[in-house]
Formats: structure tokens, sequence, C-alpha cells
């Protein structure tokens, strides 16, 4: 478009006083060339009056050298200035105007012109008629909207991020300090005026730009073609570790603000807990590995060995193979432990693991569930012999003396199966069967086979009976609790106690929760015997601190069903006449299995009412880091199944260091159970178990006895007195 063409549609483009005037070589503004009806109504001067003078005829004496070496210095390097400036009409009146100030070349004719916008500012005060600057100064007072201008451009000097607004044609229009700053340490190198691409370049050559493309003209080209015409947010690393969110957007008038926002600290944070959640989810996906695998044999452990079981039986409900469970039992391995030590004990163990997996030819269907028991499941078609023909051929495999550091060992075993659909299609109805015919193998000679026939089933029907006596026993409040002291592993001053489940069976005594938990685990009821055990024990700990002997805290099994019942929060607010904190202990499994809003709403009202958390047996369960943040406990108990082989064995130590370091890891205090001698005590101090509760501590008691136990103080006097109240020397 030739100077012809912007004379002709300037009328149409803007309602400012306009001129153009020729630049001459020096730099000086020449003959003007053009005035819009604009100018001559705001200055008084029509075009031939304005001659070489121009700059001085509408400015006067009214501008400092400053302000006049910067316009030719911009006129100089192509670029635009643009300021409020004071201003001189024809019969002498000053005003104040937005001035801008740009050359443009004619692309016809190569002749460059200087393009002047003069935009008066509404409410400045105006001085009179031959004021002058060698004389008094001109009222000229900011107007309001002038004021405020500045106060945003103050404010926006404050804010730390960068700010920037560009007009429609990509031109820098105003920026804040942190703006310039980004992109050069120099003041003045960034101006109004300039292009984005401009802007970018001094930027690029400045070092701002660490993850721009590799070349200058690849950044600029990328600049030219998206920035500001992708109004969307992006993240850009400036300079090395840096980090900045860019936000852009368009305002109604067309303009494009541009907000940088540092994010380098968040960024960082952002890239630690990734880097550490990775690592534990590397941990946790060990854990539950290792979970599931006997540290010893490698076969499956009790908990790996249930879920392949539950698979098996999935597929024979589906209509698939029937399934057969071999319980196997060593006999005389005891013997050979006591004889030859653990090291040819633990090498026997290992060689019956790879007997059995040889035999079986199968993956994971072998697992070693305690010291010297191990369990076979397999799919068989119906009425196959291969479980009774897999058990002799162990049996006279096993016979073969087995050597060992020069030690010959012959040991033997006992074996009991029990295959659907005779000894049930559960999983728990197939392991009680089988260890029933276990139980009736052993009871003859050894090395023997039995098979759950129908005369056991007949005699399964006795259970039946404990399911109806553990009913009536709920009714007449047979369940009671039996407290285990828990100590603070450093100072071994009491933390608390758990309150332990215990059936006192009118014909068979005091039952432990082995004896009666399965069958109500079949009949539901398990959150019932939670309830009156925690009704119990709150009545019971009240009235023994009332009596002057204080429990910090008291501790209670909760089951999944538990925390649904509906009179979980009403039996809480019963616990206000206890002074100690109480202690909702939650198994790991339900972390994963109850994630639900409702029991999280649950978590949280009791939380609310004082309640703390706990995770029982962490280590042997699946929840994920993810679950037990959500959850938020107190502390984490470490399952005693994992504690056990930690004396003996240094991969057992490893992981319950690595459960104890996931705890750590989350600020959640560490509990260790499980402690059966000193040793164990020692070594889980050292990894920083806090609180230590097991057997080698105090055998869980009844009220009376274990308020004997707080009232001697036993633990407090000599090694002896300690060792004599089972609490640690």
């Amino acid at each position: 478009m030739g100077l012809e063409d912007v004379l002709a549609r300037l009328p149409e483009l803007t309602g400012d006083a306009v001129s153009i005037s020729e630049y001459g070589a020096e730099g000086a503004l020449e003959r003007p060339v053009w005035v819009n009806g604009a100018f001559e109504r705001q200055t008084g001067y029509a075009l031939a009056e304005l001659g070489d003078a121009a700059f001085r005829l509408l400015h006067g004496d009214r501008l400092t050298d400053e302000i006049e070496r910067e316009i030719a210095t911009c006129l100089l390097d192509g670029r635009a200035f643009r300021g409020d400036l004071p201003c001189q009409r024809k019969d002498g009146t000053v005003y104040l105007a937005d001035v801008s100030i740009a050359p443009w070349q004619d692309p016809a004719s190569g002749t460059t012109y200087v393009v002047r916008v003069l935009r008066e500012i509404p409410g400045a005060r105006q001085g009179a008629p031959g004021d002058t600057r060698g004389g008094a100064e001109p009222d000229i007072e900011p107007s309001e909207e002038s004021r405020t201008q500045a106060r945003i451009t103050q404010g926006l000097d404050m804010l730390p991020g960068a700010f920037a607004l560009y007009d429609a044609d990509r031109r820098l229009v105003t920026f804040n300090k942190a703006f310039w700053q980004s992109y050069t340490s120099r003041e003045g190198e960034i101006r109004p005026g300039m292009h984005i691409v401009e802007v970018a370049r001094v930027g690029y050559r400045n070092g701002r730009f660490l993850s721009a493309a590799e070349t200058e003209e690849e950044l600029l080209d990328e600049v030219d073609r998206v920035w500001l015409t992708h109004l969307n947010t992006v993240e850009r690393e400036f300079e090395p570790g840096r980090f900045e969110r860019i936000l852009r957007s368009r305002t109604p008038m067309g303009d494009i603000v541009v907000l940088r926002i540092d994010v380098t600290q968040a960024k960082r944070q952002e890239q630690a807990l990734k880097t550490y959640s990775e690592a534990l989810e590397r941990a946790n996906a060990e854990i539950r590995q290792q979970a599931i695998r006997d540290s010893l044999t490698g076969v499956l452990n009790r908990r790996g060995h249930e879920r392949r079981l539950e698979r098996l039986l999935e597929a024979h409900a589906a209509g698939g193979d029937e399934v057969a469970l071999l319980h196997v039992d060593l006999d005389r391995f005891k013997q050979i432990n006591d004889a030859f030590g653990h090291a040819t004990g633990d090498a026997v163990l290992c060689h019956v693991a790879e007997l059995l997996s040889e035999l079986t030819g199968q993956a994971d269907c072998v697992a070693r569930i305690g010291g010297d028991e191990f369990l076979v499941s397999l799919p068989i078609t119906t009425q196959d012999a291969k479980p009774v023909l897999l058990a002799r051929q162990f049996l006279g495999r096993l016979a073969a003396p087995f050597v060992h550091d020069g030690h010959s060992c012959r040991i033997g075993a006992s074996i009991g199966i029990a295959t659907t659909p005779l000894a049930g299609s559960t999983a728990s109805e197939l392991a009680a069967r089988s260890d029933y015919a276990l139980y009736k193998a052993k009871r003859g000679r050894r090395n023997r086979v039995r098979n759950f026939d129908r005369a056991m089933r007949r005699e399964v029907i006795e259970r039946r009976t404990l399911s109806e006596d553990l009913l009536a026993g709920l009714g007449r409040g047979e369940i009671e609790p039996a407290y285990q002291a828990q100590v603070e592993a450093e100072t071994l001053n009491l933390h608390g106690a758990e309150a332990l489940a215990r059936w006192r069976h009118p014909a068979r005594g005091l039952l432990g929760p082995e004896v009666f938990m399965p069958v109500a685990q079949e009949l539901g009821v398990v959150a019932e015997i939670d309830r009156q055990v925690f009704l119990r024990a709150i009545d019971e700990m009240s009235a023994m601190c009332a009596r002057g002997l204080p429990l910090p805290r008291l501790s209670f099994n909760v089951s999944t069903g538990r925390v649904s019942d509906r009179h979980v929060l009403s039996d809480v607010e019963r616990t206000g006449k206890f002074p100690g904190q109480v202690v909702f202990e939650l198994l790991e499994s339900i972390f994963v299995e109850q994630a639900d809003v409702g029991f999280l709403l649950t978590i949280d009202r009791l939380r609310d009412m004082g309640v703390a958390f706990e995770v029982d047996d962490f280590g042997s369960g699946h929840s994920s880091i993810i679950a037990l943040t959500r959850i938020a406990p107190e502390r984490l108990k470490i399952d005693g199944r994992l504690v056990t082989p930690i004396v003996t064995s240094d991969s057992a130590m490893k992981l319950v260091r690595a459960v104890a370091d996931i705890g750590h890891a989350l600020e959640i205090a560490v509990t260790a159970e499980g402690i059966e001698s000193a040793a164990h005590a020692e070594k889980l101090r050292g990894i920083g178990c806090s609180v230590l509760q097991g057997h080698h501590i105090s055998e869980p008691l009844s009220a009376d006895a274990f308020e004997r136990l707080l009232r001697s103080e036993g633990w407090r006097g000599d090694g002896g007195d300690r060792q004599q109240a089972g609490f640690l020397t």
C-alpha cells in the first residue's frame, strides 16, 4: 500500500490527530505532507502553517532533552516511540496528549515518512496561553485517568511475574519490569512498539530460551507462526532450571495479554515428587512381590497361595476342572534343625520345595505356609487319582537321604488332601478340610497320605456346633477383651494396649481368635465381635483409669464391617469417659477393598470425633501409596509374619526395613508387632520402629491381670523383674 492509499484510508482508520512528514537523512523532520481534519481541530494549525518547524510548533519548548534524544534514537533505529507528552495549540494553550511517533517507508517510492498521532488525554488541566518553559511551568496536572494509569503501571511492576500487552499487530504496547528483565539485563533494550519477533530475538541473543529451537531462525519462525496466534497456556524453560507458565488471552478490543508466572519451585517439587513416587512405587511393587513369596524357598507364601487357589476355584465355579489341595507337613524336621543347625534345616526346606515344584510340573502351585508346612494346589478331572499319586511319589523321593554340608538327613512327611466337590467349593473349606485330613494322617504312623472322605465330612459337622455356640455366646456376652501392652522402643515406657478378642466358651474355656474367627467370618459376625470387644474394653479401661492408672492409648482391631456398622459412631461417643486416645487399627487390605466415598466419609467423621487410625499388618497386603496417603494413618504396624524371620534372614530384614522406610518417607510412625525375642526388639529399634508389641513384651491379659501389671510396674525394676513381667530387658 503506497502513501496515496494510506492517505485515502486514514480518515476511516482513526479519529485521532494525525500528521505525516518526510524524514530527513540526518534525522530531522522536514516538510509536512499531510494532516487530517482532527489534527487541524486539535492543534489549530493547517498544513500550510506548519513548515519545517512543525515539531517545535506542536510541543514548544516543553520537552526535555532526554525525551527528544529518545524520540530521535527510536526513529534512527526504525522503532516507534510512544508516551504522554505536553503539547501546545496555535493559541498557546497547553494540553497533555498520548503521542505516538513512528517511521514508515513507502514501498512504492522508498521514501521514509514519520507518522505522528496525537490523542488528547481528557481531564488534564491546561496551561494559560503564553506560558513558556523559560517562565512559569505550565499548569499541566495529570488527569484522574492518567493517575490511575500510573498506579496500574506501578502495580504491574510489583508483580513477581512478567506481564505484557500486545496490540492486534503483535506489537508491544506496555509491560512491567519483570517482563523486560526476563529477556535482558539491560533496561531499555525492550521498548513499546517492538514486534513480538523482535522481543524474542532479544531474549534469544541473551540466552533466555534454553528449551527453544536449536537456531535463532527456527525460534523466530516459531514465534511468528505460533506465539499470540494460538492463545493457550504453555510452560517453557527460559534459563537453566527456570520454568515459567505462559498464559495468553485476548481482550474485547483485540489486544493480547501475556502473563508469565515463575513455576520453577513447583516444577522442582513436581519432579522431586515424581521421582520419589516412582521410587516408592517400585519399592511397593517389590514389597507386593515379596509379600506373596517365601523368602527362603522362593515358592509362594500363604497369601500368594490363597490368591492362586481362589483363581483355580473361580475357574472351577465357571465349569472348569475340579481342584485338589494337598497339605504337606514334614516329619522329624525339628530334630534335623536341633541336630545340624538352621542352615541345614533351611537347605532341607529348599530341597522339599524343589521336589514339589518338579513333581507338579506347574509354576506357582507350591507354597510354604509355615516353618515346615507346604501346600500344593492342582486342577484335576473328576475322580482323578493324580493328587494321591503325586503325594506318594513325593514321599518316595523324600525318603532318599538328603546330604548337606556333610550331614545326611532323613525326613518324611504327612499329607492331607481335599478335593472339590466333596471337601467343599471355597478356599476356606478346602483349606480347613485338607488340614483336617492332615491331622488324621499325623494321628497314625508317619509318612501317610489321607484323603478327605465322607467320614471326615461327617466329623466336620462338629464345626457347625462351634458356629452355633458362637452365635449363642455372642448373645450371652461371652466375647471379652484381652489386653496386650505396647511399649516405646527407646524408653520402654508404656505406650498403650491393644484390646484383642477372646471367647470364654462355657465348656472349652478361653479361646483365641484363631479358633473362632474363621467361623465368625463365615457367619458374618466379625463386626459384632469387634463391637462387643470395643464396648467392654472402654468400660473396663475407663474404670481402671478412674482408679488412678492412666492408659495413654487403647487400640482395637477394626474390620471392614465394623467401620460400616451403623452403631460405630454412637459407640465412639461413649469413649468420652475414657481419658486416653482411642485407636482403630485397619487391615491394609481395607484401603483397596473399601475406598468408596461412604467409607472415607465415615473415616473422616470418626477422626473428627477424636479417633486415631493405624494400619495393621502393613506389608502383607496390597494397598497403594495413593490409598495410604488418602487415609492418612497415624501409624503403620508391620505384620508380625514379616517380623518373625528377621533374626535369621537378611532378606527378611531388608524387607522389613523397606516397609519401615515407606512409613518414614510418608512421615508416618512405625510400630512392629510379633516381637518374640530381645533380638527382634533390638533390630527393629535400630530401623526406627518407635513402638513394639509381642509376646516377648507382654502376653494378652485379662483386665484384672493387666491392671496388676500396670500397678506393679515390673518393667521399671531390675532386668530380672522386667523379664518376670514379660517386658524388654
